[in-house]
């Protein structure tokens, strides 16, 4: 079901897809859209140009590996990999199924306040905060698992005082700071809350969830949520009344660009996030008692999410717009490849020989969500014109102990982010590779992949246009994976204080 796009049919998609297919078209691309089934919007967008095609759906795309997609669509394993990393979460519990809510009293009985969410909600969907009693929590439980998407797994957590701010990461870097609040209104003295949400639902702006620049309050939710009493109140003139609870902007939120005042402490703190969820792009909710603090002390990320919105920083309430489009849809073309070429598929790890370096095949690790490839460099001397290197280890069985020299052509010096997003200067060399029958040159960067599982690492620089990935294939080492996993569920129990579990 292809359908092509002219300019005038988009106005029907989702304001973000929007807004980056206006991008597309800007530059020249011709767009044609995917459907996955003829009576919804939802699907992938193409666009070719200058016989190059590169996908996208909202903001996802090969940018992001699929154990980004994995890791971020259950917020218990986003919480255990982010604790795992050292990344501030707050304490959490998971009630799986069959799980009676008696498991989680004590819970709240250390903690006082808590919030209560579906493990995979969306759009603030299913979550109630502030819950303080056995009754209240009995109740958001049974209204998560309602609207978990068929999901019986439920996130309880200590609820933190502060304020909540989305950082929007592309490749590495935070573009954009908003903040979210929920939909307010500002009494005159003569008009009822339920007349005020009218007036404010006039403003031209205003459309059906995700469609427009912002979306209009529901009545009928704030009745459902507060109650009739509550729309029937006159506020005092200059008063602000919350309307709803969340600050959703699905649910009718106002945003407020905050990009220039975060501190660039938390912002790395978001980017470390982001990395630790193999997303290339990603939307970090962070709560923080102060926005511009050099200190993470009082600031927790609470959400990752895997297809941030973009309205709430190229469209704030207040604020500087920030054409986050742009940027985004320029980090999109970086995954461009030829159309009608024949591209191989291979998985998420497969077994190369590197001729230049001997004819053994050795594992290497598939990973899309980094641009370079690196190899291991056991040892690294520099001659003062030479670069001389033993690749592997003397532990490794691939390990020759051959020492291989590059001329000052044959290598350069780059700086690459880490596992931990710290800058690294690291030497770069060329080498060929044969991955599935291809011979290609390759660029590497020389890294310390001891504690590795997989002493090659094949990137995004590498593989776009040669190659597809189907992760359900591939050669992987089964056995040093479970044995790895095993290692990981071992140290994850040292986390028990937080209930946390994989």
């Amino acid at each position: 079901m292809n359908e092509v796009l002219t300019p005038k049919q988009i106005s029907k998609f989702k304001i973000t897809t929007r807004l980056l297919m206006q991008e597309a078209f800007k530059k020249g691309y011709k767009i044609s859209y995917f459907k996955s089934s003829p009576s919804t919007l939802s699907g992938i967008t193409r666009c070719e140009k200058n016989g190059r095609e590169l996908f996208f759906r909202s903001t996802l795309s090969s940018l992001t590996d699929a154990f980004g997609v994995f890791a971020a669509e259950n917020k218990a394993l986003t919480y255990s990999l982010l604790s795992l990393s050292g990344v501030s979460t707050p304490e959490t519990i998971s009630l799986g199924d069959g799980q009676s809510v008696e498991y989680a009293y004590d819970f709240l009985d250390m903690h006082k306040k808590v919030v209560v969410k579906p493990a995979n909600t969306n759009h603030g969907e299913g979550i109630t905060i502030g819950v303080t009693d056995k009754v209240g929590l009995k109740k958001a439980v049974d209204l998560a698992r309602d609207t978990g998407n068929g999901e019986v797994d439920v996130i309880i957590q200590k609820q933190i005082e502060g304020d909540e701010f989305r950082f929007l990461v592309v490749e590495g870097k935070v573009i954009a700071v908003a903040s979210r609040r929920p939909p307010q209104v500002v009494g005159d003295g003569k008009a009822t809350i339920k007349k005020l949400i009218e007036q404010k639902n006039q403003d031209p702006r205003r459309g059906i969830k995700h469609t427009s620049d912002l979306t209009l309050i529901d009545i009928a939710e704030v009745r459902k949520v507060k109650g009739e009493k509550f729309l029937m109140k006159i506020p005092l003139k200059g008063e602000v009344i919350a309307v709803l609870d969340v600050s959703n902007l699905s649910k009718g939120g106002e945003a407020v660009d905050f990009t220039d005042k975060a501190s660039p402490v938390l912002k790395e703190l978001a980017i470390k996030a982001a990395e630790h969820c193999f997303l290339g792009i990603a939307g970090v909710d962070i709560m923080t008692q102060d926005i511009t603090s050099n200190s993470t002390k009082n600031s927790f990320v609470i959400e990752v999410n895997l297809t941030p919105g973009i309205r709430m920083h190229q469209f704030p309430s207040e604020g500087k717009p920030r054409d986050v489009a742009k940027i985004i849809f320029e980090a999109f073309e970086k995954t461009s490849r030829p159309i009608g070429k024949q591209l191989i598929i291979i998985g998420r790890s497969e077994r190369v020989i590197l001729p230049d370096l001997s004819s053994i095949k050795v594992p290497a690790k598939i990973d899309t969500g980094a641009d370079w490839s690196s190899i291991w460099a056991h040892k690294i001397v520099n001659d003062n014109q030479n670069l001389n290197i033993t690749f592997f280890g003397p532990r490794s069985k691939y390990y020759t102990g051959k020492v291989h020299t590059f001329t000052p052509k044959e290598y350069s010096i780059t700086r690459v982010a880490n596992s931990f997003g710290q800058k690294e200067i690291r030497y770069k060399i060329k080498l060929k590779i044969l991955i599935e029958g291809r011979l290609i040159n390759g660029t590497f960067t020389l890294a310390d992949r001891s504690t590795k599982l997989y002493p090659i690492l094949l990137g995004r620089s590498l593989i776009n246009g040669k190659f597809m990935i189907d992760v359900s294939k591939g050669n992987p080492l089964i056995a040093e994976e479970k044995a790895r996993k095993s290692a990981l569920e071992r140290e994850l129990r040292k986390y028990n204080h937080k209930g946390i579990t994989l």
